[in-house]
């Protein structure tokens, strides 16, 4: 055989085994890039351990924990960037009154009232009144089962929010707790277990209190985002953003706490 053609077949294997191997390399880069991505981003292990209902709000009030607990809008609420600038994917409530209504359920029935988890995104506008707003809560006129609300508070010509939970009849509040700059983003969480509530704000604790018991003499009522149905209702109602609101049929460690900040917070 000529030498000619076998110096070409030689060389078209040195090439074809070099383009295999910087493809191979430019794999190896890309795959190790996205593992760093996918390692930063990781859905905690716990994160649907005892979910009982979970609105990401994007673009409706649909229950992603699996469990049918979707939501209705009531009033004018839109849907709106969240903290990522991802387009319809959190809900502003700036109408009264208006807000989120989601019916009472077997699965929100049977919720612990001695052993929950809720945790949500807020976004207050810093032209706030001094005034209580509701974000969430179940109530049948006065007769309030229980709530967890957002206060403006004056301190000289500052506003500033904090949060607080409550139940009743005879409603017994846990005091007001946690500095939130108005106009930002912060999570906020109330974990109650046995012994305690502990309010968190952006993963950290707040306060730690006797536990809060809810009133759970009533049944079939709706569970209510962003306004409450009593008298002062219009007066109460929230105004501002709010985002990936969960319910937990347990209480969330200090630990899984922060992690799920750490998971859900923009960069």
């Amino acid at each position: 055989m000529p030498k000619k053609p076998i110096i070409i077949i030689l060389v078209l294997c040195v090439i074809a085994l070099a383009l295999g191997y910087w493809s191979g390399q430019d794999e190896q880069e890309v795959t190790s890039g996205s593992d760093v991505k996918s390692s930063e981003n990781k859905e905690p292990e716990f994160l649907r351990d005892g979910l009982v209902a979970y609105y990401p709000f994007n673009g409706n009030a649909d229950d992603e924990s699996g469990n049918g607990n979707d939501g209705t809008l009531s009033g004018i609420v839109n849907f709106v960037p969240d903290r990522f600038a991802v387009d319809s994917s959190s809900i502003e409530i700036e109408k009264l009154p208006s807000g989120i209504i989601i019916p009472s359920s077997p699965k929100l029935e049977e919720l612990d009232p001695s052993e929950h988890t809720v945790t949500y995104w807020i976004k207050a506008p810093s032209g706030l009144p001094q005034k209580t707003k509701y974000v969430f809560n179940r109530n049948a006129g006065r007769n309030q089962q229980w709530f967890y609300i957002f206060d403006t508070f004056e301190s000289g010509n500052e506003l500033y929010g904090a949060v607080r939970a409550g139940s009743g009849p005879g409603i017994s509040d846990l005091p007001a707790t946690g500095r939130l700059e108005l106009g930002t983003w912060h999570q906020v969480t109330f974990s109650t277990n046995s012994d305690v509530t502990v309010i968190f704000v952006d993963g950290i604790v707040q306060g730690q209190y006797d536990r809060l018991v809810w009133n759970n003499s009533l049944s079939g009522i709706d569970f209510i985002l962003g306004y409450t149905r009593d008298e002062h209702g219009s007066n109460n109602q929230f105004v501002g953003l709010l985002d990936d609101l969960r319910i937990y049929d347990r209480a969330l460690s200090a630990e899984e706490v922060k992690a799920l900040y750490e998971f859900e917070k923009a960069s």
